[in-house]
């Protein structure tokens, strides 16, 4: 069995009025710290200001960072050449689509971390030119580097100038010309759905009741 080593990292940060401060996190390494994900997390470190604010664990089961945190689960390192290729939402959604990445635990508070840190730590997400060497080598040596992966089966694949009336007429298709059977998973019995937010249980009040009423005679306003 491997060793397991647990401490306690002191990370700095700073306070709302711009004071430096520090907090701890409680890591998990193992002793012999070779594993994809300790890698990975070397590479990301520098660009949080100090230790990761999630859990990371890696397609060859190597883990990294806080005990008490939610993982972000990256099974392929296709994953990681999506965002290489596509560096923004785009490249984490096909991504998370096609199941190279996941994250186990609650995801708000996973994004409340991070975005926490990045808040207390006055960090831009940057890496150094230094730093940057060191992750293009640690690409090449986990198989990140290389081809840029297809595109999910799902993602549309669309054709024309950006914004033409064609192109345009294809997204709206493909989002929403979908079958009985999915709109029967999000929608009630009338297949009618509106922006509206209820707080209440009052019947008078719920999506279903309004959706029913204003198609005849309206018994009640939305709250």
């Amino acid at each position: 069995m491997t060793d397991i080593d647990t401490s306690r990292v002191i990370t700095p940060s700073k306070t709302d009025g711009g004071a430096s401060a520090t907090h701890s996190v409680t890591q998990w390494r193992p002793a012999n710290a070779t594993g994809a994900a300790q890698q990975l997390a070397a590479i990301v470190e520098p660009a949080f200001g100090g230790a990761l604010p999630v859990r990371l664990r890696a397609w060859d089961g190597s883990e990294a960072g806080p005990l008490d945190a939610p993982t972000v689960v990256v099974s392929s390192p296709a994953a990681l050449r999506r965002l290489l290729y596509r560096p923004n939402e785009l490249g984490l959604a096909q991504a998370y689509v096609t199941g190279e990445i996941d994250v186990e635990g609650d995801l708000l508070d996973g994004l409340r971390r991070v975005w926490q840190t990045v808040r207390e730590r006055g960090t831009k997400g940057r890496l150094g030119i230094p730093a940057a060497v060191r992750a293009a080598r640690t690409g090449l040596r986990l198989g990140i580097v290389g081809k840029p992966p297809p595109p999910p089966d799902s993602q549309a694949r669309l054709r024309g100038r950006l914004h033409s009336k064609r192109r345009d007429r294809d997204v709206i298709a493909h989002h929403y010309d979908l079958s009985n059977d999915f709109y029967s998973l999000i929608l009630d019995d009338n297949k009618a759905y509106s922006c509206g937010y209820w707080t209440s249980d009052d019947p008078c009040t719920t999506g279903r009741r309004w959706s029913s009423s204003r198609r005849s005679r309206p018994c009640c306003r939305p709250g």
